[in-house]
């Protein structure tokens, strides 16, 4: 019995420590397998979270960009300073700094708080940094809608050291619903966003500008650096044409159409073109020749009534050094109306009229009945007749007959209390009928107070408190001219693209 118990006392010391030493060595093996394991299982889940978060990121990129009425690669000196961003249009890219640098974000301008707001939509994952590199295929042609971009995402161990694979996803991607896709970059440098706009699917693609220039015989008196009024308007002129023919970029059907007045108005060119109208892409040539033509006092081919009160004939006519600014304008209205009319009076095309004077208006326009020898004046709301009669030639219109005459006698006439209110009256009789008109007053070395004031009422009547510039020097002219360009261009936003500022 003692024996057998003997037997059973147990395990030795010995035995119970080779026993823990296994233990101990088959469950460090089994932690180091189940560690390994889970150490496997998350770099998977991080890897599939990653790149979901990639393809999730793209496709709210590729529909944000496919939702867009026009888009423009951008490079960094446009983007990675807010200042250098244009407010009127949103971007995708990546932060430099801030509480979202390296995620993917769409910034919109709150023009209430005057700041950018930063909409990550990539996950809030700071262990992830992300770039983003756009492209537009230079091989794709001007009018191609594709655009290509890569989107790289690199995971950290602590927001600083890199940890596992870099992954990159590109992708191209047609954007059929924008009026333009657009690049801003040079050819040596990378686009880091994209700049985005959305607005009017139906973007104007064509528009008018008509110029009404003060041809009088002050504008003969030298203005600065030696040279007349007219001759620096007409340099201002060249850089006004050559900047809108930029940035309208072919893309917009713009016509361009040049009136001079002195005691009356001509339409310059007009014997050449349908309204007097020419299209600055196809016919820049043709509108700088027009300008190089404007000068003080010039006479002009007229059809004017001679002796007998049954026909006309087409004759030289002194227009004298009056200042007619009322028949200026009132040409220039039925100038736009007709061509609005004869294309298809679309609302949504932008028309611009620019007025260059240097003072008082001396004069008034009148037409003479033939058979009645009876006189109605062009002023207020006395006769606006058309200023030309239209001979229709299939769709074609040619110019059948006008009549003109002018009286500087005509404020006495009708008892005008100043000199610009048959200027003031035009527009007050044709302003308001022009739903998308867009006109400017350029003061042009107005010399006096009194020509200035006379100036700045007309434009108030015009505009109100915008878009009146006083140029007393060469300088002064060649900044409202600069501005002018830049108001009309921004209404070619869909062709232009982002400012760069």
């Amino acid at each position: 019995m003692s024996s057998i118990m003997k037997k059973r006392k147990g395990f030795t010391l010995v035995e119970l420590i080779i026993v823990v030493v296994i233990l101990g060595i088959s469950l460090v093996g089994v932690g180091a397998f189940l560690k390994n394991s889970a150490d496997i299982s998350q770099k998977q889940n991080d890897e599939f979270y990653f790149q979901g978060d990639m393809r999730d990121s793209m496709q709210i990129i590729d529909y944000t960009i496919k939702q867009s009425s026009a888009v423009f690669t951008v490079p960094e000196r446009m983007f990675n300073d807010p200042l250098k961003r244009d407010e009127d249009w949103s971007y995708i890219g990546v932060p430099v700094d801030g509480a979202n640098k390296g995620k993917v974000c769409i910034f919109n301008y709150d023009k209430k708080n005057s700041v950018w707001v930063e909409d990550p939509i990539t996950k809030d994952s700071a262990d992830v940094f992300y770039s983003i590199r756009f492209d537009k295929p230079v091989d794709s042609g001007d009018k191609q809608k594709l655009l290509s971009y890569k989107l790289t995402g690199l995971p950290t161990e602590d927001g600083v050291t890199p940890k596992g694979d870099t992954k990159v996803l590109d992708t191209d991607t047609e954007v059929l619903s924008a009026s333009i896709v657009g690049n801003k970059s040079h050819d040596t440098e990378e686009s880091v966003a994209l700049a985005f706009r959305n607005g009017k699917k139906d973007n104007p693609k064509r528009a008018s500008l008509t110029l009404v220039v003060d041809a009088s015989g002050s504008m003969t008196k030298t203005m600065s650096v030696g040279k007349t009024r007219m001759q620096i308007l007409k340099e201002a002129l060249h850089t006004l044409i050559d900047g809108l023919n930029t940035t309208s970029s072919g893309e917009i059907d713009l016509s361009v159409s040049v009136i001079d007045y002195g005691a009356f108005a001509n339409i310059v060119g007009e014997e050449e073109s349908n309204l007097g109208f020419y299209n600055l892409s196809e016919e820049k040539e043709k509108i700088d020749e027009i300008i190089n033509d404007l000068k003080a006092n010039r006479n002009v081919k007229f059809p004017a009534y001679v002796s007998t009160p049954s026909g006309f004939t087409l004759t030289e006519v002194k227009r004298s050094a009056w200042t007619n600014t009322a028949d200026g304008l009132r040409v220039a209205y039925h100038v736009i109306d007709d061509y609005v009319n004869l294309n298809g009076k679309h609302s949504d095309d932008p028309n611009y009229l620019i007025l260059f004077m240097d003072g008082e208006p001396f004069s008034l326009s009148y037409q003479m009945d033939p058979l009645t020898s009876s006189i109605d004046y062009y002023y207020g709301d006395k006769i606006f007749s058309n200023y030309v009669n239209l001979k229709e030639s299939g769709s074609a219109y040619s110019i059948s007959n006008r009549t003109i005459f002018w009286d500087p006698t005509a404020y006495s006439t009708f008892g005008l209390a100043a000199p610009q209110d048959a200027t003031i009256a035009t527009i007050n009789h044709f302003n308001s009928k022009f739903s998308n008109l867009t006109s400017f007053l350029v003061a042009v070395g107005a010399s006096t107070d009194a020509r200035r004031a006379s100036c700045s009422e007309i434009n108030q009547a015009m505009n109100g408190d915008t878009n009146y510039y006083e140029a007393k020097e060469d300088t002064d002219l060649q900044e409202a001219i600069n501005d002018i360009k830049d108001k009309i261009s921004f209404d070619f936003w869909h062709v232009n693209g982002p400012r760069e500022k």
